[in-house]
């Protein structure tokens, strides 16, 4: 179980078999993490190929840091086989200012709308009950717009905790092809999300940025 503090709510994980934690504090070297991940998953590559696939996890973990907070939010990826990419990229974030609610429903309220640059080949929103409380489960397929543009679907998740505020968690793939396992690996971890009041409330935060599903669409 893992967990992250977000204004006063515990946010909680218990993420199933494949999903991999990733770390947010600067102070890790995303390289060397991802060099040991490879090894500790069970990575059988020699060490040039295996330093080109940790290299890709490694990216993960930077472009986590830059659009989350290491205090607040969480990471993951979905690694089916250490010896190849991650498949899926998830990231979950909780608040309890009213900014933070207002932007996760209008983003979650529109399913299809496309920002520049992107068309939206697919939207898909339904409501699902979670153990972490009801939700607006959105599912989404969009392309770049420039040629050779690259297709990729997202599942994004805005969950209302009987806690208060809002828990959201999006996820991302481009293998379009395992894209009704991939969902269902997104939505397990989903239901294993937990949120409950801390025990210790923190100092009242800053208001956390709008909540935008991947790719906006």
């Amino acid at each position: 179980m893992t967990g992250a503090v977000a204004d006063e709510v515990v946010v909680e994980v218990d993420a199933p078999d494949g999903w991999v934690l990733l770390p947010l504090d600067p102070g890790v070297d995303a390289l060397a993490w991802a060099l040991s991940a490879h090894r500790v998953l069970g990575g059988t590559l020699p060490p040039e190929p295996a330093r080109a696939v940790a290299a890709v996890l490694a990216e993960h973990v930077l472009l986590a840091r830059r659009d989350l907070d290491a205090d607040l939010d969480l990471a993951l990826v979905l690694v089916a086989d250490p010896d190849a990419p991650a498949l899926v990229a998830a990231d979950v974030r909780a608040g309890l200012d009213d900014g933070f609610v207002a932007a996760g429903e209008e983003a979650f309220a529109h399913p299809g709308r496309v920002p520049a640059g992107l068309t939206c080949l697919d939207a898909e929103a339904s409501d699902v009950d979670l153990p972490a409380g009801p939700a607006r489960r959105v599912r989404l397929v969009v392309a770049e717009d420039a040629p050779g543009g690259r297709v990729a679907e997202s599942l994004n998740l805005l969950v209302r905790p009987a806690a208060g505020g809002r828990l959201v968690l999006r996820a991302r793939w481009e293998a379009l092809g395992r894209s009704a396992e991939l969902a269902g690996a997104v939505d397990a971890l989903a239901r294993t999300l937990a949120v409950h009041p801390s025990g210790a409330p923190r100092p009242a935060n800053a208001p956390r940025g709008p909540v935008v599903p991947h790719h906006g669409c």
